[in-house]
């Protein structure tokens, strides 16, 4: 069995490959310090320790999951930060004139809340006390009314279902592990601002703090 190294985690990234985003900062960075990092991507980005799923078909998505974690004992971090390319949005889906697409809107829901919700049951049987399962959220999510993004209802609703997923796994997973939501604002043309993010995203996956388990995390800045 694969075991991390006495200064380091197995930590599993769901999605976060591409170059230059937070999620592939995060787990180079991981990388760097010595934790063992496995990702799980919808395409390939050559890294180590990393395998290629379908996100529009559950059971593919499972699967792979199972094989590339196959030899770890345990889990310490499971973090997901993917984000479906089928997207519910644009003017013409609420106008009398529109039509609605019944399987974009299950694939939004497939990639953000079914597939988050097998995969972490698979994780759980390695999963103890000490272990973490977070989700990247967004304040869509969370904000009714608003006044920017108000036609991403697709995107905003399943990740307010994602959300309630984290507070049940939360509180009710067998193993006592835990859970949470990260809310953070990503500005990729302000670097003072995206290396504060940054670090604080990166210090929930090394040092998570149990008592925000079942709470949906703010970071700002």
């Amino acid at each position: 069995m694969a075991l991390a190294s006495t200064m380091g985690k197995n930590i599993v990234l769901i999605g976060g490959g591409t170059p230059g985003r937070i999620g592939r900062m995060l787990g180079d960075r991981l990388s760097d310090e010595g934790h063992a990092v496995y990702t799980l991507s919808h395409m390939d980005h050559g890294m180590p320790r990393s395998a290629v799923a379908d996100f529009g078909d559950a059971d593919d998505a499972l699967s792979k999951f199972r094989a590339l974690t196959a030899d770890l004992d345990r889990i310490d971090v499971l973090f997901f930060n993917s984000n479906p390319r089928a997207q519910v949005n644009g003017e013409g889906c609420w106008k009398s004139t529109g039509w609605v697409d019944k399987d974009l809107w299950l694939a939004m829901f497939t990639g953000h809340v079914v597939i988050p919700h097998m995969i972490s049951l698979a994780a759980l049987s390695k999963m103890d006390a000490d272990s973490v399962i977070l989700f990247m959220s967004t304040g869509m999510s969370m904000e009714v009314p608003r006044d920017g993004w108000t036609d991403l209802a697709g995107y905003a609703s399943a990740k307010a279902a994602q959300n309630h997923l984290m507070l049940a796994l939360a509180r009710h997973n067998d193993r006592d592990a835990k859970a949470a939501a990260v809310f953070p604002i990503i500005d990729y043309g302000d670097p003072d601002r995206l290396s504060s993010v940054f670090d604080r995203i990166h210090h929930l996956v090394t040092s998570f703090d149990p008592a925000l388990s079942g709470t949906i995390v703010k970071v700002y800045c």
